[in-house]
């Protein structure tokens, strides 16, 4: 921040201020010099916040939150997919296959979704091997996924395999799928650190089409956002019986598989297609860019 700070005075450049976690409630919380460091943190924070052009958002709530914290105006981007291009990988037979094929894809990080997505191996490998054939299949960088292997690996209905590196391949993964994971952890830490974050591959796994299971804290910003928007099944409360059932749910209730299944199309096209965002982030960027007096 203060880097930021002298490059825009010495060159007298607009300031954009964009934020993708709420790393500013977490950071300088333990150790002897911390709470100096925290309140030079929440100056240098504010007066940024004031001196700014334009300040984006990572989603509607973190806009809102920060508001009410700051004062000012936040602006909501989120990230964006060409829908078009990629329409030809848009679930259009919801029917379920034999054994039933749920997928992660994305990182796995302790402080925002390794314990839920553990919880969701279990409650995989339980369905399993209670006769209802279902697998799970999770795609992460190996330098992040192998040292949580035994932990994730409970059974033989999970796999974890590297990082998918090519568009086409990742949205063709999403596509014959019968279900996406999306979990978030539910200690105190994660919901603080990851509150308004949004996932840069939600926009992706909506616009497959392909139904989506939202596994965390409903205060959360990507699971309320699942369960407002109403483009995902939302598991609110850490109970792997109650998640093995929704799993269930999910993969058996056609009605529910369609409704979702729509909700995530529209919900990109409305929300998500880089050909309205890109247009508005362009224009918050070239306004900021004006002489004040222009």
């Amino acid at each position: 921040m203060e880097l930021a700070e002298r490059l825009r005075g010495r060159f007298r450049l607009p300031l954009v201020i964009p934020i993708m976690d709420d790393w500013v409630s977490v950071l300088y919380k333990g150790g002897l010099l911390s709470p100096f460091q925290r309140r030079k943190k929440e100056r240098l924070m504010q007066h940024l916040v004031d001196v700014s052009a334009a300040r984006l958002a990572i989603c509607d709530d973190m806009a809102e939150a920060y508001r009410v914290r700051y004062g000012k105006p936040f602006l909501s981007y989120q990230n964006a997919i060409d829908v078009g291009r990629w329409a030809q990988y848009a679930k259009t037979d919801l029917g379920v296959k034999r054994p039933v094929r749920a997928a992660y894809i994305g990182s796995i990080l302790p402080f925002a979704q390794l314990e839920s997505l553990i919880d969701c191996c279990t409650a995989i490998q339980a369905l399993d091997s209670e006769g209802f054939p279902i697998r799970l299949d999770i795609y992460s960088p190996a330098f992040l996924a192998e040292q949580y292997r035994q932990r994730l690996v409970v059974g033989s209905a999970i796999a974890l395999h590297d990082t998918i590196n090519d568009d086409a391949t990742f949205f063709r993964t999403m596509q014959e799928a019968d279900i996406l994971l999306l979990p978030v952890n539910f200690d105190d830490y994660t919901i603080e650190y990851i509150r308004f974050s949004m996932p840069t591959k939600v926009p992706a796994y909506l616009a497959t089409g392909t139904p989506i299971l939202a596994y965390g804290p409903a205060e959360v910003a990507q699971i309320s956002y699942a369960a407002s928007a109403g483009w995902g099944m939302t598991v609110t409360r850490r109970d792997t019986d109650f998640l093995r059932q929704s799993v269930r749910q999910l993969a058996s209730d056609m009605q529910l598989r369609r409704q979702l299944s729509v909700r995530a199309r529209d919900t990109a096209a409305e929300r998500h297609d880089s050909r309205l965002v890109a247009s508005a982030f362009q224009a918050t960027l070239a306004s900021a860019a004006k002489p004040k007096d222009a």
